[in-house]
């Protein structure tokens, strides 16, 4: 039948098996049916549904719908936190939504999440075990990324399409504001991060 947990499963690993082929736009409608029927008939914090909550959250990440994403990987580490506060599953999730948390643009929450993810993993996993492993290297990389971003950043966005500055074309930059008269973002790149003052780009000129 449609609502048995078997069929939810099912539909659940086709839709992860169309995610990792890239086909995300497949895997959204499978993944979400999955989650919906599991939530009804096994409950929001069963181990499957969690485990295909995660994997729509990812997809929701990936088609950039970083509010959907954000809001799945929180209701996974809610539960999580209840039902199995000390595992690998656990510490991923944690470090899952610090990774979202930072695509919504508060790199302070965002740090903080993946800080606790990877020492919580060091503490009751062990330095050799691959989440400890994986989860530091995240934190790694979120610091140095976070370090070049300057104080009062609201997003981060890639510009493009720039014909009187064509150097800066894919050189991402700091959004800082917003000029409604000119109808301009305001943005600080590595150029002018320290000394300058912000320039203005068109929305057309930046991918966030």
């Amino acid at each position: 039948g449609d609502d048995h947990p078997a069929t939810l499963d099912a539909l659940g690993k086709l839709g992860h098996l169309l995610s990792r082929m890239d086909d995300v736009a497949g895997a959204q409608p499978l993944l979400e049916e999955a989650v919906a029927g599991l939530r009804l008939t096994l409950g929001d914090e069963a181990e499957l549904t969690l485990a295909i909550m995660n994997q729509l959250a990812t997809v929701h990440n990936r088609l950039k719908a970083t509010a959907k994403a954000r809001f799945l990987f929180e209701a996974v580490v809610m539960a999580l936190r209840r039902t199995e506060p000390v595992g690998s599953r656990t510490f991923s999730a944690i470090g899952n939504l610090g990774g979202t948390t930072q695509n919504a643009g508060d790199n302070t929450a965002a740090l903080a999440l993946r800080e606790e993810a990877a020492a919580s993993a060091l503490r009751e996993l062990g330095p050799e075990h691959p989440c400890t492993q994986q989860l530091a290297r995240l934190l790694a990389e979120m610091r140095q990324k976070t370090a070049t971003i300057p104080s009062g950043t609201r997003a981060v966005a890639t510009m493009v399409g720039l014909a009187s500055k064509p150097e800066l074309n894919g050189e991402e930059a700091g959004v800082v504001g917003f000029d409604a008269g000119k109808a301009r973002y305001r943005v600080r790149h590595e150029g002018n991060a320290r000394t300058g003052k912000p320039i203005g780009i068109k929305p057309a000129n930046l991918i966030f």
